[in-house]
């Protein structure tokens, strides 16, 4: 029997380290690529955290700027305070102390259109902090399921506002379900 040749490794000219294989530093570790981002947990619970306090802010305004459905969007901002209290709780002692409710609007409510982009970027925020925090626990489905969950709230809000106004008559313009 022959043997067979072996291919020569493809060297890169730069790190002088075979290519295709993960670059490591002097001390062995893994070296990052300026284009990556490090993800750490404590990051992906703040995002959580700050898109649900965003969303429970865009719900204060549209309870007061959505007079028919006020008590909805009472409810949905009391929601996402709990859930947003159980997250905080998880992150650890020095944040839960620092914790406040979402307060009701005082004064003039910022513009109709603020308010719910408010809300649907925090939601997306939070169940971007979710899907990140599957990738963390290793693919823990948990969380993906709880990101769809915040985003299926997102879509349930824009379904009961345009069966609303077509039960009314009507007419939406393009793009007004973005």
């Amino acid at each position: 029997m022959e043997a067979q040749p072996q291919a020569e490794p493809n060297i890169d000219p730069e790190t002088g380290q075979e290519a295709g294989l993960v670059v490591r530093g002097e001390d062995g570790d893994p070296v990052m690529s300026p284009l990556a981002t490090k993800m750490i947990e404590i990051e992906s619970f703040e995002r959580v955290v700050e898109g649900l306090k965003m969303a429970a802010d865009g719900a204060a305004h549209l309870t007061v700027l959505d007079f028919r459905s006020s008590a909805t969007w009472a409810q949905r901002k009391k929601i996402l305070d709990n859930v947003r209290k159980v997250a905080v709780q998880k992150i650890g002692a020095a944040q839960v102390l620092a914790f406040e409710e979402t307060k009701d609007v005082r004064g003039t409510p910022i513009e109709w259109k603020a308010a719910r982009h408010r809300w649907k970027e925090g939601l997306r925020q939070a169940a971007g902090g979710m899907r990140q925090m599957g990738s963390v626990w290793r693919q823990n489905i948990l969380y993906s399921q709880i990101a769809n969950q915040l985003e299926s709230l997102a879509d349930a809000a824009k379904s009961d506002m345009v069966s609303r106004l077509k039960d009314r008559g009507i007419l939406l313009p393009p793009g007004y379900d973005e």
